[in-house]
């Protein structure tokens, strides 16, 4: 959920990615800034005792452990939904020639089909 002007939340769906904060940055260097600060994470100076070692604990679990699997998921995900598309590329030279469809070939626009469904399930970073 994001946040209106007002204080009231609204989906993030709706928030306009033009939108500019006052600050004259786009919405992706602020982004990329808060990318930055997340991998600056470290044991706050003040914590102390069991708290200063349950911190770096999590901390290096998270960063060593939990980011790099969920990355290495993340990379088999889109591997299992694009190498078939990369696969089915010479598809586009078969079938006959559609007239209605800007005299493409039948193969070329399952293809295409079969792209968009493809990017639709890789997420939103390929949707856009």
């Amino acid at each position: 959920m994001g946040y209106t002007p007002n204080g009231r939340q609204r989906p993030l769906e709706s928030h306009n990615l033009e939108e500019d904060n006052g600050d004259g940055k786009t919405p992706e260097e602020h982004m990329l800034e808060a990318s930055r600060e997340e991998l600056k994470k470290e044991v706050p100076e003040d914590a102390h005792g069991l708290s200063r070692a349950w911190k770096a604990v999590y901390l290096f679990l998270d960063l060593y452990i939990y980011e790099p699997i969920a990355t290495g998921f993340r990379f088999l995900h889109l591997a299992v939904i694009f190498l078939p598309v990369i696969a089915t590329i010479p598809v586009i030279w078969l079938g006959r020639r559609i007239k209605e469809r800007n005299d493409e070939r039948a193969g070329t626009l399952w293809w295409y089909n079969f792209l968009v469904r493809s990017m639709e399930r890789g997420g939103p970073a390929f949707i856009k």
